[in-house]
Protein backbone atom coordinates (compact mmCIF):
# COMPACT_ATOMS: atom_id res chain seq x y z
CA UNK A 1 0.00 0.00 0.00
CA UNK A 2 2.71 2.29 0.50
CA UNK A 3 4.68 1.85 -2.73
CA UNK A 4 6.92 4.34 -4.40
CA UNK A 5 6.53 6.47 -1.10
CA UNK A 6 8.49 3.55 0.47
CA UNK A 7 12.42 4.48 -1.65
CA UNK A 8 13.01 6.85 0.71
CA UNK A 9 17.25 7.64 2.23
CA UNK A 10 16.14 5.34 5.55
CA UNK A 11 14.80 2.40 3.67
CA UNK A 12 17.90 2.38 1.52
CA UNK A 13 20.29 2.56 4.30
CA UNK A 14 18.82 0.06 6.10
CA UNK A 15 18.94 -2.66 3.19
CA UNK A 16 22.31 -1.68 2.95
CA UNK A 17 22.92 -2.18 6.65
CA UNK A 18 20.84 -6.11 5.65
CA UNK A 19 22.95 -6.26 3.07
CA UNK A 20 26.74 -5.68 4.11
CA UNK A 21 26.66 -6.68 7.76
CA UNK A 22 26.77 -10.30 6.36
CA UNK A 23 29.83 -9.56 4.07
CA UNK A 24 32.86 -10.15 5.83
CA UNK A 25 35.25 -8.49 3.37
CA UNK A 26 32.78 -5.09 4.13
CA UNK A 27 34.99 -2.33 6.65
CA UNK A 28 32.81 0.14 6.29
CA UNK A 29 30.04 0.67 8.53
CA UNK A 30 26.61 -1.09 7.49
CA UNK A 31 23.77 1.42 6.57
CA UNK A 32 26.15 4.70 6.69
CA UNK A 33 25.98 6.86 3.60
CA UNK A 34 29.54 8.37 2.74
CA UNK A 35 30.04 11.56 5.02
CA UNK A 36 33.41 13.26 5.67
CA UNK A 37 35.52 11.55 8.27
CA UNK A 38 34.08 8.25 7.80
CA UNK A 39 36.16 5.23 6.74
CA UNK A 40 36.10 4.73 2.68
CA UNK A 41 34.38 8.70 2.40
CA UNK A 42 36.02 9.27 -0.65
CA UNK A 43 35.54 6.59 -3.24
CA UNK A 44 36.15 5.97 -7.43
CA UNK A 45 35.51 3.85 -9.86
CA UNK A 46 38.48 1.83 -11.64
CA UNK A 47 41.95 3.25 -11.94
CA UNK A 48 43.28 0.61 -9.18
CA UNK A 49 43.72 3.10 -6.14
CA UNK A 50 44.66 6.23 -8.47
CA UNK A 51 41.91 8.41 -8.50
CA UNK A 52 44.12 10.42 -11.99
CA UNK A 53 43.80 6.93 -13.23
CA UNK A 54 40.30 6.42 -12.27
CA UNK A 55 36.89 6.08 -14.67
CA UNK A 56 34.83 7.94 -12.10
CA UNK A 57 34.32 9.96 -9.37
CA UNK A 58 31.48 10.07 -7.63
CA UNK A 59 30.02 12.94 -5.47
CA UNK A 60 32.19 14.16 -2.68
CA UNK A 61 31.16 12.75 0.90
CA UNK A 62 29.69 16.50 1.66
CA UNK A 63 26.78 16.59 -0.56
CA UNK A 64 26.39 12.77 -0.72
CA UNK A 65 23.34 13.07 1.62
CA UNK A 66 21.69 15.89 -0.38
CA UNK A 67 22.41 14.27 -4.28
CA UNK A 68 20.41 10.74 -2.86
CA UNK A 69 17.87 12.68 -1.44
CA UNK A 70 17.39 14.18 -4.48
CA UNK A 71 17.64 10.87 -6.59
CA UNK A 72 14.94 8.86 -4.47
CA UNK A 73 12.54 11.63 -4.42
CA UNK A 74 12.79 11.70 -8.51
CA UNK A 75 11.78 8.19 -8.09
CA UNK A 76 9.10 9.30 -5.65
CA UNK A 77 7.76 11.71 -8.02
CA UNK A 78 4.59 11.34 -8.40
CA UNK A 79 3.02 13.42 -11.04
CA UNK A 80 6.40 11.81 -13.01
CA UNK A 81 4.90 8.46 -11.89
CA UNK A 82 1.13 9.14 -13.13
CA UNK A 83 2.85 10.82 -16.89
CA UNK A 84 4.62 7.94 -17.22
CA UNK A 85 1.80 5.57 -16.90
CA UNK A 86 -0.40 6.83 -18.94
CA UNK A 87 2.51 6.95 -22.02
CA UNK A 88 2.38 10.64 -21.53
CA UNK A 89 6.25 10.77 -20.19
CA UNK A 90 8.83 8.32 -18.71
CA UNK A 91 7.40 4.26 -18.41
CA UNK A 92 8.67 2.41 -15.39
CA UNK A 93 11.83 1.23 -17.54
CA UNK A 94 13.00 4.46 -18.37
CA UNK A 95 12.50 5.58 -14.80
CA UNK A 96 14.66 2.37 -13.48
CA UNK A 97 17.08 3.15 -16.04
CA UNK A 98 18.28 6.95 -15.20
CA UNK A 99 16.92 6.21 -11.33
CA UNK A 100 19.83 3.76 -11.29
CA UNK A 101 22.61 5.92 -13.45
CA UNK A 102 21.98 8.16 -10.62
CA UNK A 103 22.14 6.11 -7.85
CA UNK A 104 25.19 4.78 -9.10
CA UNK A 105 26.71 8.56 -10.18
CA UNK A 106 25.92 9.21 -6.17
CA UNK A 107 27.57 5.79 -4.70
CA UNK A 108 26.25 6.62 -1.73
CA UNK A 109 28.38 4.26 0.10
CA UNK A 110 31.83 2.97 0.43
CA UNK A 111 31.18 0.09 -1.16
CA UNK A 112 28.03 -2.31 -2.03
CA UNK A 113 26.25 0.43 -4.44
CA UNK A 114 26.06 -2.13 -7.24
CA UNK A 115 24.27 -4.47 -5.24
CA UNK A 116 21.79 -2.19 -3.45
CA UNK A 117 21.46 -0.34 -6.61
CA UNK A 118 20.22 -3.50 -8.48
CA UNK A 119 18.07 -4.57 -4.92
CA UNK A 120 16.21 -1.44 -5.36
CA UNK A 121 14.67 -2.77 -9.32
CA UNK A 122 12.15 -5.47 -7.94
CA UNK A 123 11.40 -2.93 -4.65
CA UNK A 124 10.79 -0.11 -7.39
CA UNK A 125 8.78 -2.45 -9.90
CA UNK A 126 6.78 -3.82 -6.89
CA UNK A 127 6.08 -0.05 -5.66
CA UNK A 128 4.43 0.27 -9.32
CA UNK A 129 1.88 -2.39 -9.11
CA UNK A 130 4.09 -5.06 -10.65
CA UNK A 131 5.20 -8.44 -9.09
CA UNK A 132 8.87 -7.85 -8.76
CA UNK A 133 11.70 -8.81 -11.38
CA UNK A 134 15.32 -9.70 -10.91
CA UNK A 135 17.45 -8.22 -13.19
CA UNK A 136 20.86 -9.04 -11.62
CA UNK A 137 21.25 -12.57 -13.56
CA UNK A 138 21.21 -11.11 -16.75
CA UNK A 139 23.39 -7.48 -14.94
CA UNK A 140 26.25 -10.10 -14.22
CA UNK A 141 25.69 -11.88 -17.92
CA UNK A 142 26.07 -8.97 -19.60
CA UNK A 143 28.67 -6.49 -17.61
CA UNK A 144 30.54 -4.99 -20.18
CA UNK A 145 27.58 -3.26 -21.98
CA UNK A 146 26.29 -2.86 -18.56
CA UNK A 147 29.42 -0.91 -17.47
CA UNK A 148 29.50 1.05 -21.74
CA UNK A 149 25.87 2.11 -20.88
CA UNK A 150 26.20 3.53 -17.50
CA UNK A 151 29.53 5.24 -18.36
CA UNK A 152 27.35 7.08 -21.08
CA UNK A 153 24.72 8.22 -18.79
CA UNK A 154 26.71 9.32 -15.94
CA UNK A 155 29.62 11.25 -18.22
CA UNK A 156 27.71 12.25 -21.08
CA UNK A 157 23.83 12.24 -19.57
CA UNK A 158 23.77 9.82 -22.49
CA UNK A 159 20.56 7.71 -21.24
CA UNK A 160 19.31 5.89 -24.64
CA UNK A 161 22.42 2.81 -24.23
CA UNK A 162 21.29 2.07 -20.40
CA UNK A 163 17.55 2.80 -21.31
CA UNK A 164 17.77 -0.14 -24.35
CA UNK A 165 19.74 -2.34 -21.79
CA UNK A 166 17.30 -1.97 -19.67
CA UNK A 167 14.29 -3.17 -21.64
CA UNK A 168 16.38 -5.80 -22.93
CA UNK A 169 16.88 -7.09 -19.60
CA UNK A 170 13.66 -6.73 -18.43
CA UNK A 171 12.11 -9.08 -21.52
CA UNK A 172 15.28 -11.47 -20.87
CA UNK A 173 15.12 -11.98 -17.35
CA UNK A 174 10.83 -12.29 -18.08
CA UNK A 175 11.56 -15.53 -20.35
CA UNK A 176 14.16 -16.66 -18.08
CA UNK A 177 11.51 -16.64 -15.05
CA UNK A 178 8.83 -18.12 -17.33
CA UNK A 179 11.10 -20.98 -17.88
CA UNK A 180 11.75 -21.35 -13.76
CA UNK A 181 7.93 -21.01 -13.14
CA UNK A 182 7.17 -23.69 -15.66
CA UNK A 183 9.67 -26.20 -14.64
CA UNK A 184 9.48 -25.50 -10.79
CA UNK A 185 5.65 -25.77 -10.89
CA UNK A 186 5.75 -29.66 -12.20
CA UNK A 187 7.94 -30.58 -9.85
CA UNK A 188 5.73 -31.68 -7.10
CA UNK A 189 3.78 -33.89 -9.17
CA UNK A 190 7.12 -35.46 -10.64
CA UNK A 191 8.62 -35.85 -7.08
CA UNK A 192 5.11 -37.82 -5.90
CA UNK A 193 6.06 -39.94 -8.71
CA UNK A 194 8.93 -40.45 -7.38
CA UNK A 195 7.59 -40.80 -3.37
CA UNK A 196 4.69 -42.56 -3.94
CA UNK A 197 3.22 -40.25 -0.88
CA UNK A 198 0.10 -41.60 1.04
CA UNK A 199 -3.11 -39.37 -0.12
CA UNK A 200 -3.30 -36.36 2.28
CA UNK A 201 0.05 -37.58 4.34
CA UNK A 202 2.03 -34.60 5.62
CA UNK A 203 4.76 -35.91 3.11
CA UNK A 204 2.45 -35.39 0.63
CA UNK A 205 1.19 -32.19 1.33
CA UNK A 206 4.19 -30.91 1.85
CA UNK A 207 5.15 -31.01 -1.47
CA UNK A 208 3.49 -27.86 -2.31
CA UNK A 209 5.00 -26.55 0.03
CA UNK A 210 8.56 -26.62 -0.94
CA UNK A 211 8.25 -25.11 -3.92
CA UNK A 212 7.69 -21.77 -2.47
CA UNK A 213 9.56 -22.55 0.34
CA UNK A 214 12.36 -24.81 -1.23
CA UNK A 215 14.61 -23.85 2.21
CA UNK A 216 12.22 -25.61 5.27
CA UNK A 217 12.41 -26.53 8.90
CA UNK A 218 10.12 -28.85 10.83
CA UNK A 219 8.57 -26.08 12.98
CA UNK A 220 7.83 -24.24 9.75
CA UNK A 221 6.53 -27.38 8.22
CA UNK A 222 4.25 -28.15 11.47
CA UNK A 223 3.00 -24.29 11.38
CA UNK A 224 2.49 -24.30 7.27
CA UNK A 225 0.72 -28.01 7.72
CA UNK A 226 -0.93 -27.09 11.18
CA UNK A 227 0.28 -30.42 11.94
CA UNK A 228 2.40 -31.21 15.21
CA UNK A 229 5.83 -30.90 15.04
CA UNK A 230 6.56 -34.77 15.08
CA UNK A 231 4.40 -35.25 12.22
CA UNK A 232 6.46 -32.59 10.30
CA UNK A 233 9.72 -33.79 11.48
CA UNK A 234 8.78 -37.76 10.22
CA UNK A 235 7.58 -36.23 7.15
CA UNK A 236 10.70 -34.93 6.14
CA UNK A 237 12.27 -37.96 6.72
CA UNK A 238 10.18 -39.18 4.30
CA UNK A 239 10.99 -37.09 1.90
CA UNK A 240 14.49 -37.27 2.37
CA UNK A 241 14.35 -40.83 1.96
CA UNK A 242 12.55 -40.08 -1.15
CA UNK A 243 15.55 -37.91 -2.53
CA UNK A 244 13.11 -34.83 -2.33
CA UNK A 245 14.82 -32.71 0.21
CA UNK A 246 18.19 -32.73 1.85
CA UNK A 247 18.79 -31.89 5.35
CA UNK A 248 21.91 -29.38 5.48
CA UNK A 249 23.22 -29.49 8.83
CA UNK A 250 24.47 -32.71 9.86
CA UNK A 251 23.04 -32.04 13.72
CA UNK A 252 20.33 -34.18 15.14
CA UNK A 253 18.54 -31.09 16.31
CA UNK A 254 17.66 -27.55 14.35
CA UNK A 255 17.76 -29.39 11.31
CA UNK A 256 17.51 -27.55 8.59
CA UNK A 257 16.09 -29.22 5.15
CA UNK A 258 16.51 -28.12 1.36
CA UNK A 259 14.54 -29.02 -1.64
CA UNK A 260 17.76 -28.75 -4.53
CA UNK A 261 15.81 -29.41 -6.98
CA UNK A 262 14.00 -25.85 -6.74
CA UNK A 263 17.32 -23.89 -5.45
CA UNK A 264 19.20 -25.38 -8.33
CA UNK A 265 16.55 -23.85 -11.06
CA UNK A 266 16.05 -20.79 -9.37
CA UNK A 267 20.20 -20.17 -8.58
CA UNK A 268 21.40 -20.98 -11.93
CA UNK A 269 23.70 -18.98 -14.53
CA UNK A 270 21.64 -16.59 -16.21
CA UNK A 271 21.18 -18.36 -19.27
CA UNK A 272 21.94 -22.07 -18.24
CA UNK A 273 20.13 -25.07 -19.28
CA UNK A 274 18.16 -25.52 -16.56
CA UNK A 275 18.04 -29.53 -16.95
CA UNK A 276 22.11 -29.09 -16.42
CA UNK A 277 21.06 -27.46 -13.00
CA UNK A 278 19.09 -30.03 -12.13
CA UNK A 279 21.59 -33.15 -12.78
CA UNK A 280 23.66 -31.44 -10.17
CA UNK A 281 21.11 -30.69 -7.86
CA UNK A 282 20.35 -34.51 -8.49
CA UNK A 283 23.80 -36.00 -7.70
CA UNK A 284 23.41 -33.76 -4.42
CA UNK A 285 19.93 -35.71 -3.46
CA UNK A 286 22.04 -39.16 -3.87
CA UNK A 287 19.21 -39.68 -6.95
CA UNK A 288 20.71 -42.08 -9.83
CA UNK A 289 20.66 -40.68 -13.38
Amino acid sequence: DVGVAALTTEFVCHLHELVMAKDPGFRGIPGRIRSPGLPGDVVQIGGSGRKEESVYNPAPPQHVERCLNDVLAWLRDETLIELGDAGMGMTLPVRMAIGHAHFEAVHPFSDGNGRIGRILWPFQIMASGHLPLYLSGYIEQNRLEYGQALQEAQKQLSYGRIVEFICDAIIASSEEEEISKSIIGRMPDQWQERGKFRKNSAARNALGILIKKPIITARLLAKELDVSFQAASSALNSLQEKGIVRERTGHDRNRIFAAEEVIAVLARTFGEDPEVALEGARRTLGLKE
